[in-house]
């Protein structure tokens, strides 16, 4: 066996690409070699000329390639509390909507 460390999405990659080859990557060379920066092609190409079975595989074959990645730290901060401004807006609006409202009513 090589000395080369096998990295499992590139894996997947080669083997759908073997696959798909005459369906949906027939414009890139038959003996290309893949790279992770191909990934993202790969997937786009499965999409678009795959059907069912090709948005399944590339869904697959994103699901092994952001699992290899780290979460941006940008991904731990936290939502702001859309609803929480909603429900101030409410307290302050529907108090001053009677006190408006209420004398034409009576």
């Amino acid at each position: 066996m090589s000395d080369e460390i096998v990295n499992p999405d590139l894996e997947l990659a080669r083997q759908l690409f073997d696959e798909y080859y005459a369906q949906c990557l027939w414009h890139w060379k038959p003996d290309l070699v893949i790279t992770a920066a191909m990934i993202p092609a790969i997937v786009r190409g499965l999409c678009t000329y795959g059907g069912r079975k090709g948005m399944l595989a590339a869904a697959k074959l994103q699901r092994t390639e952001q699992s290899q990645r780290r979460m941006p730290i940008s991904a731990f901060q936290p939502v702001p509390n859309v609803r929480g401004r909603r429900l101030r807006a409410m307290i302050l609006v529907f108090p001053l909507f009677f006190w408006i409202f209420m004398p034409m009513l009576g």
